[in-house]
């Protein structure tokens, strides 16, 4: 009686996590308005795309499987929500450090598909950016996790599948593949944006979100500053690295306590 209530929504949440995942791929060439053949070319390119970005997710889903057995280790703990405050702070920094060295070393990156299918590769940044806000997602669902509300959490996953399917029956026919991106993109920022209220009525987290709101900002600075330059050449792994290293160095910068506390428990 006390399990199934809990767990039957987290069922739902991963049910409407593989429409998030998937609808735009499975049903594309249904849904594109165009002919099968070049659905499927389109179809290929995108997929080959989604790849690249799944760099990205790869590290998402280590990190998923270490911080949460971490986060609930904790629960009972008085700093519970501080260290999920700064969890959430430095899951935004790695995120936003893997971001920036894909996007600008995209060359290197697109080696793991074939050239006919680079021409996508626009494409990229924006499942990226779906990506980072996949796992602001997973950091928000720890606070119905821990007070045994995965209703709600089954809500905000239905909320983006919703999402999900609406955008690509509107966008796809209209702009191919980048309609399915940015379907993506929406659907995990409506689930963002409704975790983060209901976790703010139902067990208020304190996420530094002038930290965390820097941070992405300065992320997308550099990002358009790199797009608008659009170098070529060998010039373009010196913008790309000049690009990462600014970041590292203004988190360094601003994250300097935390290192040198570092160095003293090391000492």
């Amino acid at each position: 009686r006390r399990l199934i209530p809990y767990a039957l929504p987290l069922l739902l949440l991963g049910l409407a996590g593989i429409v998030n995942e998937t609808f735009d791929r499975a049903l594309f060439t249904k849904i594109s308005g165009l002919s099968e053949a070049e659905a499927e070319i389109q179809l290929g390119i995108y997929g080959a795309c989604y790849k690249v970005a799944m760099l990205l997710s790869i590290g998402i889903q280590a990190y998923r499987f270490a911080a949460e057995p971490f986060i609930f280790s904790l629960a009972k703990g008085e700093k519970s929500d501080k260290v999920q405050a700064d969890v959430m702070k430095y899951y935004f920094i790695v995120a936003l450090f893997i971001f920036l060295s894909i996007v600008c070393f995209n060359d290197v990156a697109l080696l793991l598909i074939g050239s006919e299918y680079r021409e996508g590769a626009d494409v990229i940044p924006i499942l990226l950016g779906a990506y980072v806000l996949f796992g602001a997602v997973f950091n928000l669902s720890f606070w119905y996790k821990l007070n045994d509300k995965t209703l709600y959490g089954a809500l905000v996953a239905i909320s983006g599948a919703v999402v999900t399917i609406v955008l690509n029956l509107i966008l796809v026919p209209k702009i191919s593949y980048y309609g399915a991106a940015w379907a993506t993109f929406a659907a995990y920022l409506t689930m963002a944006i409704l975790s983060f209220i209901l976790m703010r009525k139902y067990h208020p987290v304190p996420y530094d979100l002038k930290e965390i709101g820097q941070y992405v900002g300065l992320a997308l600075i550099l990002f358009s500053i790199y797009f608008f330059l659009h170098p070529e050449g060998p010039v373009e792994y010196l913008v790309g690295a000049a690009v990462v290293g600014i970041f590292v160095l203004v988190v360094f910068f601003k994250e300097r306590k935390l290192f040198s506390l570092n160095a003293h428990d090391k000492n």
